[in-house]
């Protein structure tokens, strides 16, 4: 579980009280430790990540202690709705506030080393976190120099994924922005009681969505509750192949980035709210 948090000259947290912006925290925790280490055995690890953090993103990937110009490769299977249709071997997975992936780390070449998980700051441009000295570094896992067995492998085909009957056609646009100080949705704002309901989908309907942020300055996670989506279409850096292999109910809405989700509404009722920055 992944986090980014202040603390004050006394060593108490720093409140998110009064913030109408962003908190993006300088000293990064896992599992709610700052920067800790892991021992681990020579042999692959299945990782389950959650961005908890209130408003710092991470573009994670894995270097040797003594190599951190070369990205180590792993394995991303699973993805807030679960496992994908397929594994998808990166060197990097980005993951927003709320997104969840699950991934498979070798450790089977690194005997009696030190890897470093490390954060590529503003994910290399597309995010608009305030970075510090720090805020590149996540953990360390230190590979035991005992040799064990791992018969284990990942298969390449996971599962077959439940993806929404093909669609055509935008069914809704939804533009975020902010406006004197507060986040709107197609100039609504959530205390906007009469006017918030921007969306009445037929029960079982496929429908494609568009998702816009021109504002240039910040990003979003934007997630639909109770509703699994398939992500089309972004424009600028496009769909990252560990994203299109799989559903999700987060999708990251970067700045001036226009994105087209395709769902399924059925059988829930469905809630578009904006998350915490």
């Amino acid at each position: 579980m992944l986090s980014s948090k202040y603390y004050n000259a006394d060593g108490t947290l720093k409140s998110s009280l009064g913030e109408e912006d962003s908190l993006w925290g300088d000293v990064n925790h896992v599992n709610g430790v700052p920067w800790p280490f892991m021992n681990v055995q020579p042999r692959k690890y299945r990782f389950r990540i959650l961005n908890a953090a209130v408003s710092r993103n991470f573009d994670l990937y894995f270097v040797r202690s003594t190599a951190t110009g070369t990205r180590l490769p792993f394995k991303v299977i699973a993805s807030d709705a679960g496992l994908l249709q397929n594994t998808v071997q990166v060197q990097h997975v980005i993951t927003a506030v709320a997104e969840r992936w699950e991934i498979v780390f070798d450790f089977s070449a690194y005997a009696g080393q030190t890897i470093l998980l490390r954060n590529i700051q503003d994910a290399g441009g597309l995010g608009t976190d305030e970075e510090y000295d720090n805020t590149d570094k996540v953990m360390q896992f230190k590979v035991s120099a005992t040799p064990v067995s791992d018969t284990s492998t990942v298969p390449s085909a996971l599962r077959t994924v439940p993806f929404p009957p093909a669609s055509s056609g935008i069914d809704h646009q939804f533009r975020f922005h902010r406006s004197n100080s507060q986040w709107m949705i197609n100039d609504v704002g959530f205390a906007d009681a009469a006017n918030r309901v921007l969306a009445n989908v037929p029960r079982g309907k496929v429908e494609i969505w568009k998702l816009e942020n021109k504002s240039g300055g910040w990003t979003h996670p934007i997630h639909v509750h109770l509703v699994d989506f398939r992500i089309l279409q972004r424009n600028g850096r496009g769909v990252e192949a560990y994203e299109s292999a799989g559903l999700k109910d987060v999708v990251w809405l970067g700045k001036n980035e226009e994105v087209l989700v395709e769902a399924h509404y059925a059988p829930w009722y469905v809630e578009l709210v904006r998350e915490s920055m």
